[in-house]
Formats: structure tokens, C-alpha cells, sequence
């Protein structure tokens, strides 16, 4: 079938991939470029960048995140709960407590691989009581006795800083 599979473009030194007579995507020695008429979908695994960045120049970058709920005075902020991505506590008799989950399982289970990496979880607190965060082993809080009112919601950033740490930042 004409019009699918590797075209080598000598003049501007680059490889061609075309399904249907269109160039899906131009390989180089220094850039994979998918052209405007495609889009990059991963079905399996992930997209690792390791070198240069990553820049959105049109759009926004969307993200599908599924709400954990809890019903109880004190939650625990898990590995699992982060990469769930949001967590609606309903604080209940009394000022309660989110508690982090082990620095160990943070780094396992999110996982964070490298010092520096970070996971974001959204928090809200749709409850009747003040919520405050509280550290577990090898993690630690970097404003230490801030809280999240009733109906109030706060952004928490888990921060890989070793191999047995993680600071949790919440704004």
C-alpha cells in the first residue's frame, strides 16, 4: 500500500514515518516531532522526560483524578490517596488530624523515584471541623501547625528530599 510506512528524507536529514500518505511523525538525531495533524496518546506505562523540560505552548495540561472520600474526624494522607490525586475529608466532632502516610511508602508507592520529585493531591475539608496536618515516620511538614478550615481546601505537595524522607508543603 503506498503512503505507509518509513520515508528517509536525505535533504533535511531526518526519517518520516507515514500512515495513509500523511507524516505521522520526523525522527533526527536529536528530535521526535509529531506534526500538527496527531496527537500523542500512551496506552501503557508512562512518558519519562529526563533532559529539557517539558513545554505546553498551546492548551493546558489535563489530568483525570478520582476523589477518595473520608467520613471520619482524622484521615490519613496515603500513597495511594495522593495518586489518587483528591481528598474530601468530612471532619467531624472535634478539630481532627491528616496524618501522612510513611515516607518509605510515599517514596514506594507514588513511587518517587529521585530526591527532588514531587506528587500533588488536592484537599478538601467539606466537614464542621478545623483539620490540621500531622507527620508519620521519615516525614516531616514544612509550615508545621497550619490548618484547613471548614469548607476550605488546600493544595499538598509530597516532596521526595532522600531516600527515607518526604516533606509534605501544603498552601
Amino acid at each position: 500500500m503506498a503512503g505507509y510506512g518509513w520515508a528517509r528524507d536525505v535533504a533535511n536529514d531526518r526519517l518520516d514515518i507515514e500512515v495513509a500518505g500523511t507524516t505521522v511523525a520526523q525522527l533526527t538525531t536529536t528530535a521526535f516531532t509529531l506534526p500538527t495533524l496527531v496527537g500523542l496518546t500512551i496506552t501503557n506505562g508512562s512518558l519519562a522526560i529526563t533532559a529539557g523540560g517539558l513545554t505546553v505552548t498551546a492548551g493546558r495540561m489535563r489530568e483525570t483524578l478520582t476523589r477518595v472520600n473520608v467520613d471520619s474526624r482524622h484521615a490519613t494522607l496515603s500513597a495511594a490517596t495522593v495518586k489518587s490525586g483528591i481528598l474530601v475529608h468530612t471532619t467531624e466532632v472535634g478539630g481532627g488530624n491528616v496524618t501522612m502516610d510513611t515516607a518509605a511508602n510515599y517514596i514506594a508507592n507514588i513511587p518517587l523515584t529521585e530526591n527532588g520529585q514531587t506528587a500533588i493531591c488536592y484537599y478538601m475539608n467539606d466537614g464542621n471541623q478545623t483539620a490540621t496536618f500531622a507527620i508519620a515516620t521519615g516525614s516531616t511538614i514544612a509550615h508545621v501547625g497550619q490548618t484547613v478550615a471548614t469548607n476550605q481546601g488546600s493544595i499538598v505537595m509530597i516532596r521526595r528530599t532522600s531516600g527515607t524522607a518526604c516533606v509534605l508543603y501544603h498552601v
